[in-house]
């Protein structure tokens, strides 16, 4: 009987813990989300006049960076900040690129 006694106070415990686990959602306006990373900053793309740009979104504020000369995407980001994604040149010739420090790397 002393055995049923714990494990049923083990498993209220145990409910009431996971029950304190709360989640939240957070609106990141035009953004179109690609990845996310263990801190939060999420990794996307969003129209800005006639072209898509590269954003990363942390706290708040969204960075846009730079592209090759046309359309360009985040695709992924990692626990470190950097983004994967791909650019476009004027031309049309489309490189796979790192998005890092606000900039942009072949």
């Amino acid at each position: 009987m002393k055995l049923i006694s714990v494990l049923i106070f083990l498993l209220i415990i145990s409910a009431q813990i996971k029950a304190q686990v709360t989640y939240s959602i957070t609106d990141l306006g035009i953004i179109n989300p690609t990845g996310i990373n263990d801190s939060g900053q999420v990794s996307g793309s969003r129209s800005s006049g006639a072209n898509q740009v590269a954003v990363r979104w942390e706290d708040g504020i969204t960075t846009e960076y730079p592209s090759l000369g046309g359309f360009t995407a985040a695709t992924g980001i990692n626990n470190h900040g950097v983004m994967s994604g791909y650019s476009f040149e004027f031309s049309g010739k489309q490189h796979a690129v790192i998005f890092e420090n606000d900039s942009i790397y072949i």
